[in-house]
């Protein structure tokens, strides 16, 4: 949702939030080749004749539910007809990883 509100002829100022549950499920992996960390040099490919399912072996993905919110408020001046000043500040919330502020781009 974005609700934009003139406060008057050179001042608009913007709010808004969303909401998102992202949904990974049954992911498969499928290649020509397996590969093998080796520590300290790297990763060892050994190809394959063909393209072949792996999801049993080497699946790094898994099933999984991400929720994200955000919310952002900017502000939006025209100082002049060829000047405008936009400021802003923009929270994030991931459910996986943590949430951020940051300036919100203009």
């Amino acid at each position: 949702m974005q609700a934009t509100y003139k406060m008057s002829d050179s001042n608009t100022m913007v709010v808004g939030t969303t909401y998102e549950e992202i949904r990974q499920y049954d992911p498969q992996r499928r290649s020509n080749l397996i590969y093998f960390p080796v520590p300290g040099a790297g990763n060892l490919f050994i190809p394959l004749g063909s393209v072949r399912g792996l999801s049993d072996i080497q699946n790094m993905n898994r099933s999984v539910t991400r929720s994200f919110k955000a919310f952002f408020l900017e502000d939006v001046w025209d100082i002049t007809d060829n000047l405008r000043l936009t400021a802003g500040v923009r929270w994030d919330d991931y459910s996986d990883f943590g949430s951020e502020v940051s300036p919100a781009p203009g």
